[in-house]
């Protein structure tokens, strides 16, 4: 499965859901379409779940009222969203948590052996917050949809890593949820998506500067392999190049020299485990000009060398 075609990103689909819903999803395949096995994914064959909880992300443009917490569990891919004249491109690789609030059109084209675990939500589960937070509030109706939002958060990563095996467990008991106990796997997973989406509005409330820093952030994490320099950065943000960098190192705790390397050194690292391609091919697709220096550079991240890294899997312990 490649890009969709032009004509296909303009017909949108719009997915109805009876409400509330909650459904889990899970996918992990490679660009040709041949399934992989997860453990996950063998529990859920197992289980005989395959029908309703494994599916392929739609690689056609489509929007629901419904939010999406996708965690990326490995591999790598694009999930563009956006109208078909204006889509934002979110690179996606292993530990990232993306979420797409109802309402955002959106489409996933897999670039390489990608395994993604997801929940799919209606708003009605940001009611009973919605009284007292005017971020719950606005997620619970889908007529003004937030922009969706790449996170690097290792704790909530974990957290709903471990809601979903909660999730498939039970499901491996009962052919449907019932109503109580869907209604407590919604709300523990609308409220850590509240929590995410908290944490970042929480640093621009009364900080316009603070919310053109983190806008670059975002621009970078949309073009990580673009060739760009720290003036053009810092001229987006409408501030000096000094000033940029403290403001950047403030929110994001790295400068943004070192964060544009560190996400490309770990999109390098999901290409040696779950691809083929040569160590030259991965460097020059993640922006290096000679094998030389992408090997210092990750071995200075990783503490072991792209080749040990690779033998070992994604095991860096067992490389020293």
């Amino acid at each position: 499965m490649g890009d969709v075609p032009l004509e296909a990103q303009h017909q949108m689909a719009v997915i109805s859901q009876p409400t509330p819903y909650f459904h889990i999803f899970m996918s992990d395949r490679a660009p040709e379409g041949d399934a992989h096995t997860s453990p996950e994914l063998r529990r859920a064959r197992q289980a005989g779940l395959l029908a309703k909880a494994v599916r392929t992300p739609s690689q056609t443009a489509h929007k629901h009222i419904g939010h999406e917490v996708l965690i990326i569990s490995h591999g790598a891919g694009n999930m563009f969203v956006g109208s078909a004249r204006d889509e934002d491109a979110f690179p996606l690789t292993a530990g990232q948590i993306l979420i797409i609030p109802g309402g955002n059109p959106h489409r996933f084209v897999i670039t390489e052996h990608i395994c993604v675990y997801g929940f799919e939500f209606s708003p009605d589960y940001f009611l009973p917050l919605a009284a007292d937070n005017a971020l719950a509030h606005r997620l619970s109706t889908p007529e003004d949809p937030l922009p969706a939002r790449l996170f690097h958060d290792p704790a909530a990563l974990q957290s709903l890593q471990n809601i979903f095996e909660e999730v498939l467990a039970s499901r491996s008991h009962a052919d449907e949820f019932d109503a109580p106990v869907q209604h407590a796997y919604g709300s523990l997973v609308a409220i850590a998506m509240l929590r995410l989406l908290r944490q970042e509005m929480a640093i621009l409330d009364d900080h316009p500067t603070n919310l053109r820093v983190l806008a670059v952030k975002s621009w970078i994490d949309r073009h990580l392999f673009e060739t760009v320099m720290l003036a053009e950065l810092a001229q987006m943000a409408n501030l000096s190049i000094s000033r940029f960098c403290t403001i950047f190192r403030e929110l994001v705790g790295v400068s943004p020299k070192h964060y544009r390397l560190t996400r490309r050194l770990q999109h390098a690292a999901t290409l040696l485990v779950d691809s083929s391609y040569s160590l030259s091919s991965i460097a020059r697709m993640v922006g290096f000009s000679d094998l030389a220096s992408f090997h210092h550079a990750f071995k200075q991240l990783y503490q072991v060398s792209p080749t040990a890294y690779r033998k070992n899997g994604n095991d860096a312990s067992a490389c020293k």
